[in-house]
This record gives C-alpha cells, sequence and structure tokens, in this order.
C-alpha cells in the first residue's frame, strides 16, 4: 500500500494557509476553511449557527491536540481553537473548530 500525494487537491482555489499554535510552537498546513450554516427547527423556533471546519490533509493534522489556537490566513484576526478531529478514511479529516477554547 502507498501513501497518496493529496498536496496537489490543496493548492489554489480556496485554500488557506493555516496557522496551528500547540506547545510545542508554530505548524503551518495549507487546509480549506468552510464556515456551514445551519439552521435546525425546534418546535415553533429555529436556531440559526455556523460551525466553522477546516477540511486538511489527515497526516498534516493527526497530532494536533484539543484546543490548539488557530488563525486562518484572511478571515480577519479572529482565533479558532481546535475542536474535533474527525478523519474520513481517505487521507482527509474534518477539523472542527471553536471561538472559544474547549473545556479538557
Amino acid at each position: 500500500m502507498f501513501a497518496e500525494d493529496l498536496t496537489v487537491f490543496f493548492q489554489g482555489l480556496d485554500s488557506r494557509l493555516v496557522t496551528f499554535t500547540p506547545l510545542s510552537g508554530s505548524i503551518v498546513k495549507t487546509c480549506y476553511f468552510d464556515n456551514a450554516f445551519f439552521d435546525i427547527a425546534i418546535r415553533e423556533a429555529t436556531l440559526v449557527a455556523t460551525q466553522p471546519r477546516l477540511i486538511a490533509i489527515a497526516a498534516d493534522v493527526a497530532a494536533i491536540p484539543r484546543g490548539t489556537p488557530l488563525t486562518i490566513e484572511g478571515i480577519s484576526s479572529q482565533t479558532f481553537y481546535v475542536l474535533e478531529i474527525q478523519f474520513e478514511g481517505t487521507g482527509t479529516a474534518t477539523v472542527t473548530l471553536s471561538l472559544t477554547a474547549p473545556s479538557t
């Protein structure tokens, strides 16, 4: 079995440089940023929310711990935090983000 080179899929288009800053120092990777919009009906009310997340090469984010702060190129000066990493089994991963540091 060989490792697929997925970097070609993370060049150009809407890819952004993401700077992860765990305790060990800065790590810069290319990812796709998505701030998905959800509206959830709960009885008579509708809850409107967004869920920021990254699509990344799984090997690039495998060692990033929960709670790691990060900044995203072109997304103001907002700091996000890693909430969860979901490995897709295809060589990519979805990194769910939070605007507040998660409790450990």
